[in-house]
């Protein structure tokens, strides 16, 4: 069997899942390669010995960047599309009738996400473009991978996504290398982005500071609303012990953390979660989306979307109660070997592979 992974992003947790993935099938003696939009992206895998090309396609009207896939996958016997706009291009490519096609869902249009982000009366455009269309596309898929129970019911109950060819993988992470020394701050890793909610984040590091001012929080990533946190921060008098590093390494990044909080309005299975649960780092997170499936019932503090009082005061139950951290850490450790590995993540996708071929090929 010969897989093609198509990523065209530059960074996020599509691609860090795509490079996962190609590790692990590898590892399976699949002989896997992937186009890649990031360079960065690529050097990782050709240093792991993967073949891959670097293949941007840059946009959903990017004609001659899809040509150039269609030609790579024409000589796999599976395509898996990592992200929204690789969705697209496999699954509307021309004629590859032995060629399975597989495509990971891996979180929702930014319409359908919950308010502020999202707005419950979507447009006629959205409603054609996400539930017309796009589930039409889905059709045309050999199989839909969705990491999180809670993404694919939102799929199939709102987007119109047939349930039928949907199968639930759980994302798999690699333990990251960990500095020896770890840090202290209480922070987050992640885009910054609307969806995040990161005012919540500082308004409960507004609370804390006032109550405990020796502690110290980071935000580490970058996106759009990088400005308006940090002008948020200010406002809160909180610049001297909010950092804002940026894009860092994820080692670098979790590594920093004494606690990760995630406050999102959604998610559906964060990386960073699953990186700070290998690490046994305790975890404060947002009650919503494919979350709570992921911690389980003792794998981490959970709070209401959007309560900034409500993450202050779980933070400060984990710094007050060492003994509660340590259990909530030691159950999170053991729920990720046992479901988020890089190996599972791969022998499942290989079984869906399988499948597929066989049912295309049948």
């Amino acid at each position: 069997m010969k897989v093609l992974l198509v990523s065209t992003l530059e960074r996020g947790g599509p691609v860090e899942q795509t490079a996962v993935l190609a590790e692990g099938l590898a590892a399976l003696g699949v002989r896997v390669a992937a186009a890649c939009g990031s360079v960065g992206l690529r050097d990782r895998l050709e240093g792991a010995g993967i073949s891959t090309l670097h293949v941007p396609v840059t946009s959903a009207r990017d004609v001659r960047g899809a040509g150039r896939l269609w030609r790579l996958m024409a000589g796999a016997d599976v395509v898996h599309g990592q992200d929204r706009r690789a969705g697209l291009w496999t699954r509307i490519a021309p004629g590859m009738r032995r060629v399975a096609r597989i495509y990971t869902v891996h979180g929702l249009p930014d319409p359908y996400l919950p308010p502020p982000v999202g707005d419950e009366r979507r447009s006629p455009r959205d409603r054609l473009a996400y539930e017309v269309v796009d589930a039409g596309l889905a059709r045309r898929a050999d199989a839909l991978i969705l990491p999180s129970e809670a993404l694919a019911h939102q799929f199939s109950e709102r987007l119109h996504f047939p349930p039928g060819r949907m199968v639930i993988v759980p994302n798999g992470v690699a333990p990251l290398r960990l500095p020896a020394e770890r840090g202290t701050a209480i922070g987050t890793v992640s885009l910054l982005e609307p969806v995040k909610d990161l005012p919540t984040f500082l308004r409960a590091a507004a609370a804390l500071h006032a109550r405990r001012p020796g502690l110290r929080f980071q935000i580490a990533g970058d996106g759009s609303q990088r400005e308006p946190l940090e002008q948020l921060a200010r406002e809160l008098d909180l610049e001297q012990v909010v950092a804002f590093p940026g894009f860092v390494p994820a080692a670098q990044a979790i590594g920093g953390l004494s606690m990760l909080v995630m406050t999102s309005v959604f998610e559906n299975a964060p990386m960073a979660v699953l990186e700070a649960m290998a690490a046994s780092i305790p975890v404060v997170a947002s009650r919503a989306g494919g979350i709570p499936e992921l911690v389980g019932e003792d794998g981490a503090q959970l709070v209401t979307p959007g309560d900034a009082e409500g993450f202050a005061a779980a933070i400060e139950r984990l710094l007050d109660h060492p003994a509660l951290a340590e259990a909530q850490t030691r159950a999170a450790a053991q729920r990720f070997d046992a479901r988020y590995t890089v190996g599972a993540n791969a022998r499942a996708t290989l079984a869906v592979y399988e499948r597929a071929l066989a049912a295309r090929r049948g």
